[in-house]
């Protein structure tokens, strides 16, 4: 029996795009920790740290226009 474990778009996203934690927390300009815990829904970054995640996934093209900031850090 195949179980779908439910994962932050986030994280989801990283995957999806072949990279690992430190790769992505380099790129965002944080530590692989605060990426960590943003994936396990420890906690949440800020609004600004959210608007800097949303640019730089738009930017690459790994989300669409429709989808919000804080639509990044839900499952």
């Amino acid at each position: 029996m195949k179980y779908e474990i439910e994962v932050t778009v986030l994280k989801k996203i990283r995957l999806e795009n072949g990279y690992t934690q430190a790769r992505i927390a380099e790129m965002l300009g944080v530590t692989k920790q605060s990426l960590w815990c943003w994936e396990n829904q420890k906690v949440f970054p800020n609004r600004s740290t959210q608007l800097l995640v949303h640019f730089e996934f738009l930017r690459r093209g790994w989300i669409e226009d429709s989808v919000t900031p804080s639509q990044i850090f839900e499952m």
